[in-house]
């Protein structure tokens, strides 16, 4: 669909990671967490491309028509016009809290690198 989506796999397998600081048996939990983060996330976007493409009846079909949204127009013709417009509407709200979490995890990352930067510059300046 676009760029978002694909970092929603790396936002739900990043998150998995940092709620180890949170976790009781952190050591043994954690890495759990990940392992399953990582394959729910692949099994459940290898299903949706199969069910998606045996939803489509034609490619060609599906780009000539008039809805510039190939997902959509599949979503369209299995589901209807309701079905269609409720899938879609859970989409966009998704999409908007990913791009929040994504926006979250940029801010988390920039802090990481200052806070590595400033104690590399600490061990230096006592090394001079």
């Amino acid at each position: 669909m676009n760029q978002p989506v694909a970092l929603t796999f790396y936002v739900l397998d990043d998150s998995a990671a940092h709620i180890a600081e949170e976790t009781a048996n952190a050591a043994r939990a954690a890495p759990l967490a990940i392992i399953v983060s990582v394959i729910g996330t692949a099994t459940l976007g290898w299903l949706f491309l199969i069910a998606a493409s045996f939803a489509i009846p034609s490619v060609s079909d599906l780009l000539t028509t008039d809805l510039p949204l190939p997902m959509g127009q599949v979503f369209l013709n299995v589901l209807g016009k309701r079905g269609m417009l409720a899938i879609w509407s859970l989409i966009i709200v998704t999409q908007v809290r990913v791009q929040g979490n994504v926006i979250l995890l940029l801010k988390v990352m920039n802090h990481a690198v200052y806070s590595m930067s400033r104690e590399l510059l600490r061990q230096l300046t006592l090394l001079a």
